[in-house]
């Protein structure tokens, strides 16, 4: 007998493996190919730029709980 998770991950399965993933797949692997090969100088001069947004979005992502709120309790900060 069949859990509801191994019915769930079957499932996946099958429509992974359906024709219309396949030529979705096939279309995009088409389209990253004639991107990286016509405009490849343009990408990898692009690559310059990601540690700067990495560094903003880590900036962004990791202060998301940090309100800067001083409390009177000795000067400790939560």
């Amino acid at each position: 007998m069949l859990t509801n998770d191994q019915t769930n991950s079957r499932a996946l399965a099958m429509r992974l493996v359906s024709p219309t993933a396949l030529v979705l797949l096939g279309l995009l692997t088409l389209a990253g190919g004639l991107l990286f090969t016509g405009h490849g100088n343009h990408l990898i001069d692009a690559l310059i730029y990601l540690p700067l947004a990495g560094c903003l979005l880590m900036h962004l992502f990791m202060h998301h709980g940090h309100h800067h709120h001083h409390s009177d309790e000795g000067g400790r900060h939560e």
